[in-house]
C-alpha cells in the first residue's frame, strides 16, 4: 500500500464519504457526486439520488472496476467501486468530462480506490444491519404478536409519536419483481418525503411488497399540504400513476386506515385486504382505499382470517351484486 492510498484510508476511516468527497472533487477539479446502487446519495449531500441519476443506475450496464462508463451527450463519466460476492456497487460520477479527459482521470481516482472500498464495505455492513433490525420490527409488528411497535422501532433509531395516527400502504408489482423496482421505488417515495416534509416515512420492501407508513395529514406542519381530507392520498396516488408510466409496470396500491401507533397492526392487515379485495374485483392497476371497500369492513370485524377466507372464495362480488340489485 503506497502512502496517499494509506492516508485516503484513514481519510475514509475517520470523515467517511465527506472526507473523500473533497478530496476527489479537489484533484479532479470537476462536479462528482459519490452514490450507491440502491439510489442514495453521499457526496455531496446524503439525500435520495435525483430522478435523473436513478434512471442511470436503473440501466446502467455492467462493466468492471477497472473499466468506466461514458455518456457523451451528457459529459459524465462514471466509475465504480465492488466487492467480491457482494451485490451492492459505488459509484463516482464525475461531470463535465470530455472523452479525451477519461485516461487521465481514471488515473487521478487510483490512490482513492482503497478508500472507496473501505467506505462500500462500511456501507454493506450498516445496511445489512439496518436491513435485519427491519426485517425484525416489521415481522414483530404485523404478525399478529403483540409488541408495542413504537419501542421497537426507537431501539432501532426511528422515532415516531406514540399518541400520533399512521396508516399503511402495500404495493404489489404485477407482472415484476419487487426486487427489479427497489431503487426507485425507495428513491422516489424518499425524494417525496425530502421535498414534503413528514409526507411519507420509511419506503421498505417486505415479503415481496414495497411497505409505507405515513403519518396522519392533518399533523403534518406545512399547512399548504393539509388543504384538504385526501391530500395523503392524492400524492401517493400521483405518484402511483408517475411510477406506473415510467417503468411500463402496473402498481396495486392497499391503503389501511388511519390507527395510532401501538394498533398500527390494524392498518397494515387493512392495507391487505384492500390489495386482496382489488385483486378479487380482477382489477389492475388500482389505487384502493380500506375504508371504500365497503361489505369488507363488515367482515373484517369478525376477524382477519375470515376476511381473507372471504376474498378469496370470489363471493365479494357476487354477494355485492346482489345486494345492488335488491336494493
Amino acid at each position: 500500500m503506497d502512502q496517499k492510498s494509506y492516508e485516503l484510508l484513514q481519510t475514509s476511516i475517520v470523515q467517511g464519504a465527506d472526507g473523500l468527497g473533497q478530496y476527489l472533487k479537489k484533484i479532479l477539479s470537476k462536479p462528482i457526486l459519490l452514490v450507491t446502487g440502491n439510489g442514495r446519495e453521499f457526496y455531496p449531500e446524503r439525500i435520495p439520488v435525483a430522478e435523473s441519476i436513478r434512471k442511470i443506475l436503473c440501466h446502467m450496464p455492467s462493466f468492471q472496476d477497472e473499466q468506466y462508463y461514458y455518456i457523451h451527450d451528457r459529459r459524465l463519466l462514471v466509475l465504480q467501486e465492488s466487492l467480491p460476492q457482494e451485490e451492492l456497487r459505488l459509484f463516482l460520477f464525475i461531470s463535465r468530462t470530455a472523452a479525451e479527459d477519461i485516461d487521465e482521470l481514471v488515473q487521478k481516482v487510483r490512490p482513492a480506490r482503497l478508500a472507496l472500498a473501505y467506505f462500500l464495505r462500511s456501507q454493506i455492513d450498516l445496511g445489512n444491519e439496518i436491513q435485519r433490525a427491519i426485517e425484525g420490527i416489521l415481522t414483530d409488528a404485523f404478525s399478529g404478536i403483540q409488541y408495542r411497535i413504537e419501542n421497537l422501532l426507537r431501539r432501532n433509531g426511528i422515532h415516531l409519536d406514540e399518541s400520533q395516527a399512521y396508516r399503511v400502504m402495500l404495493v404489489e408489482f404485477e407482472d415484476r419483481s419487487v426486487s427489479e423496482m427497489e431503487v426507485d421505488f425507495k428513491g422516489s417515495l424518499a425524494q417525496l418525503a425530502h421535498r414534503y416534509t413528514d409526507v411519507i416515512l420509511c419506503p421498505l420492501t417486505w415479503n415481496g411488497r414495497g411497505l409505507v407508513i405515513m403519518p396522519d395529514a392533518d399533523r403534518i406542519a406545512d399547512q399548504a399540504l393539509c388543504e384538504h381530507a385526501k391530500v395523503m392520498q392524492d400524492l401517493l396516488h400521483d405518484w402511483q400513476q408517475d411510477f406506473s408510466k415510467r417503468h411500463q409496470v402496473r402498481l396495486d396500491c392497499g391503503l389501511g386506515d388511519l390507527h395510532v401507533l401501538p394498533e398500527i397492526q390494524k392498518s397494515y392487515q387493512e392495507a391487505r385486504l384492500a390489495l386482496s379485495y382489488g385483486r378479487t374485483k380482477h382489477e389492475h392497476g388500482f389505487f384502493r382505499c380500506y375504508e371504500d371497500c365497503g361489505i369488507i369492513s363488515n367482515i373484517f370485524s369478525g376477524g382477519v382470517e375470515s376476511a381473507f377466507a372471504f376474498c378469496r372464495s370470489g363471493v365479494c362480488s357476487t354477494t355485492t351484486a346482489r345486494m345492488t340489485r335488491t336494493s
